[in-house]
């Protein structure tokens, strides 16, 4: 066993008493702390989930109703431009719906046709053409038929009346939808409008652009996760109780199971002295005339001798045989013995 272990548990022995009841109270005060310390936190977040998907679309195709060398009559065609005297009469087509796994929401639609007369980029006077309005369970799709023809003669009447230089003028179709009702169970409603535009040009053809749009409807709701905190210190609390009741273990054993004898005492503290001092010493051997000659100077530790040799400007000699270390000066022979 290596001296200073030696000496650390010989102290430990000699106050095992102090040392059990310190440790068993540190070690129950820090297995309180890592019980008292959370291990988790719970925390509460709203949330947005989605709920469902709506979609709206507003279009327009037309029927041609007189001959021409492109189309036959009677045929439905969706064009970037509608010649006005071959398919006069345009049909803007507004379709919603609601996207769900389980929804049962009213939809209402109502579909207007307006057309106007602006000039210097403000408007006159805008007039209703027709009006039509639908409702469905998730989904509609509302067609309203418009004469363009019969639009561009009511323009032409109203600007003859005002007799303006110049003007603008346009038919606009305005699409509004709202729809409530439940979708998983859940409350939703809400209102949406979509637009289109009729461009007259020249006074031949005309062309229709409408709105495309989607989106998503959600919900919000508490969510608890919980996240893991305090590793750290729930580790350094719990290794800390276990040291210290392991120390209080140690100090019972060392208590009823280590005693040492006063002479292994004596050799371990001389082994700790000679590896303290060991570069002092020499070895050799104490010559049979100094034995029992005096003049004689016994020391009670190496470390006395060591120190009365350095300031002798003697090196200390150490004598495995009898045991001793010694060293002689003006015929005087400082000696020490572990045994003695």
């Amino acid at each position: 066993m290596e001296p200073a272990l030696f000496e650390a548990l010989l102290k430990l022995r000699r106050n095992w008493l102090v040392a059990v009841i310190v440790s068993l109270l540190l070690s129950g005060a820090l297995a309180y702390a890592y019980v008292s310390t959370p291990a988790v936190v719970h925390e509460t977040l709203k949330v947005s989930r989605p709920l469902y998907r709506w979609t709206g679309v507003l279009n327009a195709s037309a029927v041609v109703t007189e001959e021409n060398p492109i189309w036959e009559p009677g045929e439905r065609v969706s064009l970037p431009v509608y010649p006005l005297d071959v398919a006069p009469v345009l049909e803007p087509a507004l379709s919603f719906g609601i996207l769900a796994k389980s929804g049962n929401v009213n939809v209402t639609a109502r579909l207007r046709v307006l057309y106007y007369v602006s000039y210097n980029g403000e408007k006159l006077f805008e007039r209703t053409y027709c009006v039509s309005s639908i409702s469905g369970i998730n989904r509609v799709t509302l067609t309203v038929p418009v004469n363009v023809s019969d639009v561009v003669s009511r323009i032409e009447e109203d600007v003859a009346f005002l007799k303006l230089p110049r003007f603008e003028n346009g038919i606009e179709v305005v699409g509004d939808v709202s729809y409530s009702g439940t979708v998983d169970g859940r409350p939703v409603s809400g209102k949406r409008t979509l637009r289109g535009n009729v461009k007259l040009s020249y006074g031949s053809v005309y062309s229709f652009t409408g709105d495309v749009a989607n989106g998503t409807g959600t919900y919000s709701e508490a969510v608890t996760f919980t996240r893991s905190v305090n590793r750290v210190r729930r580790t350094l609390f719990l290794a800390g109780s276990l040291l210290a009741l392991v120390l209080a273990v140690v100090a019972l054993v060392l208590r009823f199971r280590f005693n040492p004898s006063h002479d292994e005492i004596k050799r371990m503290r001389a082994m700790a002295e000679f590896r303290r001092y060991g570069k002092w010493i020499s070895t050799g051997r104490l010559p049979e005339s100094y034995v029992h000659s005096p003049p004689k100077v016994e020391f009670y530790s190496l470390g006395d001798l060591v120190e009365t040799a350095i300031d002798h400007g003697k090196r200390v000699i150490r004598d495995p045989e009898r045991g001793l270390y010694f060293f002689v000066d003006g015929g005087v022979l400082y000696v020490f013995s572990p045994k003695s």
